[in-house]
């Protein structure tokens, strides 16, 4: 999923999310943005993890 530009900054995205997880309540929501981003989704509170085996292998962003 992605928000265009112009759409940017208005909270679309987190609320697709939240509604998501509404819909699911219990799941896991994870993501994998392009590189450079995970600051990003770490400052909405999105959890940074590293697969457990194989340190190489992009990571994911976890919303519990």
């Amino acid at each position: 999923m992605e928000v265009t530009e112009g759409r940017r900054r208005q909270r679309l995205g987190t609320r697709a999310i939240d509604l998501l997880r509404q819909q699911h309540p219990g799941r896991t929501v994870f993501a994998r943005p392009p590189g450079g981003e995970d600051a990003f989704w770490q400052s909405l509170g999105w959890e940074h993890v590293r697969h457990a085996q194989n340190r190489d292998y992009p990571p994911l962003l976890l919303k519990r």
